[in-house]
């Protein structure tokens, strides 16, 4: 049995456009595994589901950044992804804007920057200290993805009432 990649993904760009890739995705049916076949492409999202603004789903071993990138292109839309497989200790977050697509995932180097405590059965980063190895993985990523030349973090405006 494969692996299973958690995504989170959300669209980005003009609202209209966006609006028309959410329904794109949203209106396939699901099929007796609550999964989907993204038509027009050779991609198989798992579990899809949209809440609070980003689909949520799985897929085998990693994302599927070729479909998420045919679906964008079809709308004009770019779109930010965030994706783990825990098993395996994949954490990233893939974005794409304007034909150009970046991946940041965390690699050994990263991981050496996170501390084990044998004694407590704790990890540590950055002064804080974590229970499993997830919490301080995301961590790093967030500061690796704020130090990439090519991010630039969407900031979500919230307007109260709607």
């Amino acid at each position: 049995m494969a692996n299973q990649c958690y995504n989170e993904v959300y669209f980005t760009g003009e609202q209209n456009r966006v609006k028309q890739a959410n329904r794109f995705l949203s209106g396939h049916q699901l099929d007796e595994y609550d999964g989907t076949a993204i038509k027009g492409t050779d991609g198989y999202f798992q579990d899809l589901y949209f809440c609070n603004g980003k689909f949520h789903f799985g897929t085998r071993w990693v994302p599927d950044f070729t479909t998420l990138i045919a679906v964008a292109d079809l709308f004009k839309v770019g779109f930010i992804v965030e994706y783990s497989d825990p098993a395996m200790s994949l954490y990233g977050r893939g974005m794409y804007k304007d034909g150009t697509f970046v991946d940041v995932r965390l690699d050994i180097d990263d991981y050496k920057k996170i501390g084990y405590n044998q004694k407590e059965g704790t990890y540590q980063y950055q002064d804080r200290t974590y229970r499993d190895l997830e919490k301080p993985a995301l961590a790093v990523l967030k500061d690796k993805v704020s130090q990439h030349p090519a991010c630039k973090v969407r900031r979500l405006k919230i307007k109260r009432g709607q």
